[in-house]
């Protein structure tokens, strides 16, 4: 269900929109911060106040991704190519200021399931 009222300042959001944003319209936090002009950064922390905001159920943190990536023996430029996403995306997805889309999520779960298999 869309929310039919929109937060006019950055102020106004609360977590439902936030989540309504992120996980509905599958917005990065930079494009909500770049709506409410703020930094993406910004929008993280508020991302964290609210508890963390999950794009899916199976939803892959940094640290889980980091871990992946070493349990394997890959480099960061290395997974970033097994994701088809760029090499500051793949590192931005460990510190937490990306947050992964549903399909590199569905990827890690994919890549995870190929590399066990090694």
């Amino acid at each position: 269900m869309a929310t039919q009222v929109e937060a006019r300042d950055v102020s106004e959001l609360t977590p439902e929109l936030l989540r309504e944003l992120m996980v509905e319209q599958d917005m990065t936090l930079q494009a909500v911060g770049d709506r409410y002009g703020v930094t993406r950064a910004y929008i993280g922390q508020i991302a964290k106040r609210f508890g963390g905001i999950k794009r899916r159920e199976s939803w892959w943190t940094g640290d889980q991704i980091r871990m992946l990536r070493e349990r394997y023996g890959l480099k960061q430029f290395q997974m970033a190519r097994l994701l088809d996403v760029a090499d500051k995306t793949e590192s931005g997805y460990e510190t937490g200021t990306i947050i992964p889309k549903v399909e590199t999520c569905r990827r890690l779960d994919e890549l995870e399931q190929e590399l066990s298999r090694i």
